[in-house]
């Protein structure tokens, strides 16, 4: 059976992807030393209430702090976070 679930956060919540290491669609090199709580995570969908982040984004924040919820039954590899416990946004430096 096939899933068609699509999470879709409320309120300052954020649907992120957790990005593997090795080098993302835009080019960012994520190294192999980095733990999964510190590396950039995409941004997949927001809710109605999230105001500096957008879909695309990449964003950091650590998973041993924020209440991060994994939604197991749509994909293992997504996370609902809030926007205050985002602690920046993951450029490239010739973007900055």
């Amino acid at each position: 059976m096939e899933n068609n679930k699509k999470v879709v956060p409320f309120g300052t919540f954020i649907l992120v992807q957790y990005q593997k290491k090795g080098e993302t669609d835009s080019g960012i090199v994520i190294p192999e030393s980095v733990d999964e709580g510190d590396q950039g995570f995409l941004v997949i969908d927001t809710g109605a209430d999230v105001e500096l982040i957008h879909e695309g984004d990449y964003i950091l924040f650590d998973l041993k702090k924020c209440i991060a919820v994994k939604v197991d039954r749509v994909d293992p590899d997504q996370y609902l976070v809030k926007e205050e416990d985002v602690i920046g946004l993951l450029q490239d430096k010739a973007v900055v």
